[in-house]
């Protein structure tokens, strides 16, 4: 609507107009705030998110390093193992060597 119109309009015309306005005004800004905090929830569960997330890959390393030691821990217990039995062999090989010269 230009100047020329609102010119030719009532006084009661241009204070329903102003009241339509207002309330239209009114309506944007509730959506703006309703808009405003769905957009800060938003930022807040983007942000939990990636706190989550660098929790999990936290954990995932601690995972990893205990799977490692427990790798190392079982080789080292194989490799006793093997130490072990040769060590047995050789002495039921000493003990077999007496036994023969008996």
């Amino acid at each position: 609507m230009d100047d020329r119109e609102l010119k030719k309009l009532s006084r009661q015309d241009l204070l329903e107009m102003l009241v339509e306005l207002s309330r239209e005004n009114e309506k944007l800004k509730q959506q703006l705030d309703a808009a405003n905090k769905e957009l800060e929830s938003k930022r807040i569960r983007l942000s939990e998110a990636g706190n989550i997330a660098e929790a999990a890959m936290r954990v995932n390393q601690v995972f990893e390093t205990a799977q490692a030691a427990a790798s190392q821990y079982l080789a080292n217990i194989r490799l006793m193992e093997i130490q072990k039995q040769k060590e047995l062999e050789r002495l039921k090989a000493h003990n077999s060597g007496k036994d023969e010269k008996q």
